[in-house]
């Protein structure tokens, strides 16, 4: 685990030293450039409750993705039952062949995130890094959005949103 993290060309070591604004608005900001790459570059630990989960969402955040998985992360992820069927069925796989390799070691992360999300998704379950729980509503799904990150020592960096 690196003891400092690469958020675009600058390295921090923690989220306190990552300069983030009060609020991020989607109709006024780019949240994946100025929130979720440099807060995942420099987290260990991510924790979300999201109305929606799709395995794209690893391929347009690859490369904060990637630095966060280097960087010894894993995701606890709660989503509605709303997932797409090649989702559905990588998530089927990766927990039925859990204890067997199911897929080879991805050495390029960045990159293969983005070509090859699905296998992604089902490789970091298998690995452990990625924990999904389904939301069950009735008469609804899961809407809400919130999320804990987390850097080795949290006593460094926390930010909640």
């Amino acid at each position: 685990m690196n003891e400092s993290y690469t958020a675009d060309q600058r390295s921090y070591s923690s989220l306190r030293e990552l300069d983030f604004r009060p609020a991020y608005y989607s109709d006024d900001s780019n949240l994946l450039k100025e929130f979720y790459v440099p807060a995942l570059s420099a987290s260990t630990t991510y924790d979300r409750v999201a109305g929606f989960f799709s395995s794209n969402t690893l391929a347009i955040a690859a490369r904060g993705i990637s630095r966060f998985i280097e960087n010894g992360g894993r995701i606890r992820l709660v989503t509605s039952v709303v997932l797409s069927e090649s989702d559905q069925q990588a998530i089927k796989a990766a927990l039925q062949r859990r204890e067997r390799e199911v897929l080879e070691e991805i050495e390029n992360l960045e990159e293969e995130l983005k070509r090859h999300h699905i296998r992604a998704l089902g490789w970091m379950l298998k690995k452990d890094l990625l924990a999904l729980k389904i939301a069950v509503i009735p008469n609804g799904i899961e809407h809400r959005k919130s999320g804990i990150m987390l850097t080795p020592r949290p006593s460094v960096g926390r930010l909640t949103f």
